[in-house]
């Protein structure tokens, strides 16, 4: 993964156009109660949670688009990284941590470098996740998830595994 991130890089400063966004920089996710590796402890409230992320072609940024329904409740928002099933570190932090914040039902916002702090995830996915490009080929390899914590279940009420966007 090291090798894949250091090889998109050097191709972007090389002036190399990687492929548009409908191409396989888009992943998406409809989070639920049932993907929880521990059933929440609380009745949750959250009825829908869905997100996607859209990659630059360079993968310096990543756009990141969450509705979840209701809001209100919501304490924390976060891509972890893991297979589904499984447990992991935080891999970026989009609320609590992390600079997002909810408009209504919509949390809305772009990722760089400095929101990735995904070192631990070396320990559970193989690689670290520390930037944009990492965190592209972690979700590109099924190793990053969706977590919505809420007041009711702060462990986490719903989860999502990211997957690419079926065009």
């Amino acid at each position: 993964m090291k090798c894949a991130a250091i090889a998109i890089a050097a191709l972007a400063l090389g002036g190399w156009a990687l492929p548009a966004a409908a191409d396989g920089f888009v992943f998406q996710s409809q989070a639920a109660r049932e993907q929880e590796t521990v059933e929440p402890a609380n009745p949750g409230s959250i009825r829908t949670a869905s997100v996607q992320v859209s990659f630059a072609r360079n993968l310096s940024i990543a756009s990141v688009r969450l509705f979840v329904r209701p809001s209100e409740r919501v304490v924390a928002v976060h891509f972890h990284c893991h297979r589904a099933g499984q447990d992991g570190p935080i891999a970026a932090g989009l609320m609590a941590p992390g600079r997002f914040a909810f408009n209504g039902n919509v949390l809305r916002g772009t990722l760089e470098n400095v929101d990735v702090t995904g070192a631990d995830c070396a320990d559970t996915i193989g690689d670290p996740v520390e930037n944009i490009a990492a965190l592209f080929f972690a979700m590109r390899q099924g190793s990053i998830y969706l977590n919505v914590h809420t007041v009711d279940n702060p462990g986490g009420e719903v989860r999502g595994q990211m997957l690419p966007r079926a065009d």
